[in-house]
């Protein structure tokens, strides 16, 4: 298996960027460099946790990926790659 590190450009980056912000609430979205990896752009988002389904978690979720693809045109990027966003340690 092949993994590549983005390296400390994205972090520190990342530490920068929570210096002067604070953290990502829900919704926000936050535009790094790609550091090592073979990307131009990180678009880092907080999406939301699931709960039960029924406090419009889809919705939500919907709007922040609707955020990051804004961020990708703005920056004219041919294209993105979306993992699968809001289905890791908070379910």
């Amino acid at each position: 298996m092949f993994c590549v590190s983005g390296g400390s450009a994205i972090e520190q980056e990342c530490k920068a960027f929570i210096a002067q912000n604070d953290r990502l609430s829900e919704g926000d979205v936050f535009v790094s460099t790609g550091g090592n990896l073979p990307a131009k752009h990180i678009i880092h988002v907080a999406a939301p946790v699931w709960k039960d389904g029924l406090q419009k978690e889809s919705e939500r979720l919907t709007e922040v990926v609707m955020k990051a693809m804004q961020q990708a045109t703005l920056r004219q990027l041919a294209s993105i790659a979306l993992p699968a966003i809001s289905s890791g340690a908070y379910g």
